[in-house]
């Protein structure tokens, strides 16, 4: 049932996929879909459960089960949605000109890549610190609590 809801979905808009993001819930297997400005979320067996058109186009999805949020980046905010429910919990407060590269989250943090910084949050959003950073492109964690970020010349900092 997923393959033909999302390939649906790109064939559509055939440039989509660059500005895409998908992720499964670790509490319940749903399906989180970001495709341009819209956000669905599908149960583990199928069904469309919600489907919400957002300001600004998906660049990245982080699910936390620690805290139960599913982290939404777009090019313009970053929203925390609850994972049972789905209700916006909180949107992050984000310079004017901030554009969200990708999200990773941890069971301590999580951490926003923008195109000029990166920076980490606690779990309720609060900033901890940042740290200047030019042509980043995706952030990852490795379990042992390091950030490595990809940029766009593809050689990978940490």
């Amino acid at each position: 049932p997923y393959t033909t809801l999302f390939r649906s979905n790109f064939a559509k808009n055939k440039k989509s996929h660059f500005r895409s993001a998908l992720t499964v819930s670790p509490d319940d297997g749903s399906v989180w879909a970001g495709l341009k400005e819209d956000l669905d979320i599908v149960s583990s067996d199928g069904l469309l459960l919600s489907s919400n058109s957002l300001d600004g186009a998906i660049r990245s999805l982080a699910a936390d089960s620690t805290s139960g949020l599913m982290w939404v980046g777009t090019n313009k905010s970053v929203i925390a949605y609850s994972l049972s429910s789905g209700a916006v919990m909180q949107i992050l407060p984000l310079s004017k000109h901030a554009e969200v590269c990708s999200l990773a989250v941890s069971p301590e943090a999580l951490f926003v890549l923008l195109k000029k910084e990166l920076q980490r949050r606690d779990l309720n959003g609060i900033l901890q610190w940042e740290v200047s950073v030019k042509n980043a492109a995706r952030a990852a964690l490795d379990g042992q609590g390091n950030v490595w970020v990809l940029f766009k010349e593809g050689t990978p900092a940490l």
